[in-house]
């Protein structure tokens, strides 16, 4: 093997999908996928990163109003927080790096095994066949390759029709004053802890907790309830992603 494919090999463990469990099928037993104890610290130093980062964000206008009476919006404020963001970041990196590799993934059968001849199988050729495969392993969602892209926008079959709102009196006078820096609050709330709000089980606050509970019943769906299935995911406009399960 060339050193390069090794070192493919070697970033595709560290940066590959979490594996919770190979499903049981005709022929053999499921079975949880257990890490060892270097791959366990740095799964949890990333998931303890992962969380205070969400409630982070959640939390964003309370953390910003502590940080400015703390006065860390100052030259020197400032010089300490990216101080602490560096330190943080470059933890977070470390573990990504140690999850990876020094007998952790990158020497775990289980995991080279879902990784080298599933999953790249799979984003390699998405045939019915790879997908079924694929749909043995319990990992996270992120990793499935994409199936359906809607990429109809550039397509000149479609036409985008622009709607004219008609501009109420309301924005006229003093109110139009107002109109930039609300938009621009009402914008900053809504990317921040509004839409983590509105969709709160697709935060990484909610899947922490939730995750031993989920990977359990989801194990049960698919292996006692649903034993044929295949799961598609389509990539939309809106840069979300949508999980089918047939």
């Amino acid at each position: 093997m060339s050193l390069i494919r090794q070192i493919y090999n070697l970033y595709r463990c560290c940066r590959g999908p979490r594996l919770f469990r190979k499903h049981s099928d005709d022929t053999h037993q499921g079975k949880a996928y257990i890490p060892n104890i270097v791959e366990s610290g740095a799964d949890k130093v990333i998931n303890v990163i992962r969380f205070c980062y969400s409630f982070t964000y959640w939390t964003s206008p309370v953390v910003l109003t502590i940080l400015y009476r703390r006065g860390y919006f100052t030259q020197e404020g400032g010089k300490t927080l990216l101080g602490y963001v560096l330190s943080i970041s470059f933890v977070y990196g470390l573990a990504y790096m140690i999850r990876g590799i020094n007998c952790t993934r990158a020497y775990n059968a289980d995991y080279t095994l879902f990784l080298t001849e599933v999953l790249l199988a799979a984003e390699k050729s998405c045939t019915p066949q790879n997908r079924k495969m694929l749909a043995g392993f319990d990992f996270e969602f992120w990793g499935w390759p994409i199936d359906f892209k809607w990429s109809d926008v550039n397509n000149r079959e479609v036409k985008r029709t622009k709607i004219q709102v008609p501009k109420s009196s309301a924005t006229l006078g003093l109110s139009k004053v107002f109109h930039y820096p609300a938009t621009l609050v009402s914008y900053m709330c809504a990317h921040t802890f509004g839409r983590r709000m509105m969709y709160p089980g697709a935060t990484a606050l909610m899947n922490t907790l939730l995750e031993p509970t989920l990977c359990q019943n989801r194990s049960k769906l698919i292996e006692e309830v649903i034993f044929n299935f295949e799961v598609n995911i389509c990539y939309r406009i809106n840069l979300n992603e949508l999980i089918l399960m047939n």
